[in-house]
């Protein structure tokens, strides 16, 4: 396989008639983007005389991306100490080709999840902030807050994205 290497196939051995198959899977990245994405594959093999024989395919499968959202998190101070309120702005950015809707928010610190009655369209964003006290037991450590955003596209498809913040103490 061309994006791959090689690919271990369910035979090595063919009588007439027979069919051998594989399975391989890769990631797509952000520099897969814009696409469309090639790949093709190659099997070898040695007939009953010792002639090789050769097979080839390829296919081109046009992406639908980015895939939809991009999260940003920020906190309104550098830094926390015991009795501060601390407020988190999360910035959800549909980033993809179609609309999103039944969007959850769940950050680590709030809990969540969190139903967002809005639907985004491509290249629209939302902004929201959540105010949470910082207590003794936070401390004293680094507050983190881990957050993540879910929703579905117009074709269906679940699309996320996630951030996190660290404040230190202060």
């Amino acid at each position: 396989d061309s994006r791959v290497g090689p690919v271990v196939l369910s035979k090595t051995d063919l009588n007439p008639g027979e069919v051998a198959s594989a399975v391989a899977s890769f990631r797509i990245l952000d520099e897969d983007l814009p696409g469309p994405l090639n790949d093709s594959v190659q099997v070898n093999g040695v007939d009953f005389q010792s002639n090789p024989a050769v097979a080839s395919a390829a296919a081109t499968v046009n992406l639908i991306g980015p895939w939809g959202l991009n999260l940003t998190v920020t906190a309104n101070q550098p830094c926390a100490t015991a009795g501060d309120v601390v407020t988190y702005i999360y910035t959800i950015e549909n980033v993809g080709d179609f609309a999103i809707s039944e969007l959850n928010l769940t950050d680590s610190i709030g809990g969540g999840p969190i139903a967002i009655n809005a639907t985004l369209l491509p290249k629209e964003s939302i902004a929201l902030t959540a105010n949470r006290a910082v207590t003794k037991t936070d401390l004293p450590g680094p507050l983190t807050n881990s957050v993540a955003v879910s929703g579905f596209n117009s074709m269906g498809e679940m699309v996320g994205s996630s951030a996190e913040v660290v404040l230190q103490p202060c």
